[in-house]
């Protein structure tokens, strides 16, 4: 992980049940979901037991300041020159390391090395698919929106659940070749039944699913048969909403109505046409930072 990722980790975004971390909005806006080992996970457990006791808001840092805020960058940093020159490691000047971003690097390495044949990799091929999936096909290959990745990921929690709770499976331990279309129908039925989902929000979490392995199979050919049996799987029939819609004629004396003599009524009103204009969803446009764009 980048160093802002870790220390912007909120306590909701540490799943310790099923030992997943949740990124969110990080580089390029992309989310991603990152499956824990279990040692860590163990680690971590024993951390929030101790140092996050009584801590009630879910959205405060997993890793506070003795204040109780989040840490930033040159804290972590300084912490880490301290640690390196405790271990006699010569650091060469600022930009130059070993960084902490040099941590990241690491990592990647000795997952090239796991790759190699050089070590047994014990990232399950459902792991791997599922964060390259959601952290860099669709936000890179097909630059979905960070709504639409969120929907997505939303499903596999879903699943993951699915898989916990009801098959009693291990989410360390999951692998590709357990979600054929039979365990994909049956997932499916548990959220019409047991959570009582329309059939329009089956649809939504079957679509995310084909997706997903229409990637596996682009990816890895050996699961071709399978992705093709899971993608066949259709979707219900349901009673579509009406959509509303203004005349041009309604949409301008609306537009008419805020004040422009004051504040708020500029304000309504520019909010009002970009909504017309631009097509945006409201929770697009009530997301929107000063430095991005629709």
């Amino acid at each position: 992980m980048r160093r802002a990722e870790v220390t912007r980790l909120r306590i909701r975004d540490v799943d310790l049940d099923d030992g997943v971390l949740t990124v969110l909005d990080s580089k390029f806006g992309k989310d991603r979901l990152i499956p824990l080992h279990p040692e860590f996970k163990n680690q971590l457990a024993v951390y929030a037991e101790k140092e996050l006791v009584g801590a009630s808001d879910k959205d405060s840092p997993f890793f506070p300041t003795p204040s109780g805020n989040f840490y930033d960058g040159h804290s972590l940093y300084g912490a880490y020159r301290k640690f390196l020159e405790d271990a006699g490691i010569s650091h060469v000047g600022k930009d130059k390391g070993p960084r902490l971003h040099d941590l990241r690097h690491t990592f990647a390495v000795n997952c090239l090395n796991f790759r190699c044949g050089r070590a047994t990799m014990a990232t399950t091929d459902f792991a791997k698919y599922m964060t390259g999936f959601l952290s860099e096909e669709l936000p890179g290959q097909q630059s979905v929106s960070t709504n639409t990745i969120k929907s997505y990921r939303d499903t596999f929690l879903l699943l993951l659940g699915f898989c916990k709770e009801v098959k009693k499976l291990s989410i360390e331990k999951l692998a590709v070749k357990q979600f054929d279309a039979d365990f994909i129908t049956e997932f499916l039925g548990w959220l019409e039944t047991e959570r009582e989902n329309s059939a329009a929000t089956r649809n939504q979490r079957l679509a995310a699913i084909h997706a997903f392995f229409r990637y596996v199979q682009e990816s890895e050919p050996s699961y071709l048969l399978q992705c093709e049996q899971v993608i066949a799987i259709g979707t219900k029939k349901h009673k579509k909403p009406h959509i509303g819609y203004l005349t041009a004629e309604q949409v301008k004396t609306v537009l008419a109505k805020p004040d422009l003599a004051k504040k708020s009524g500029r304000r309504d009103l520019l909010i009002l046409s970009v909504l017309y204009d631009t097509g945006a969803r409201v929770s697009e446009l009530i997301d929107l930072y000063i430095t991005q764009r629709l």
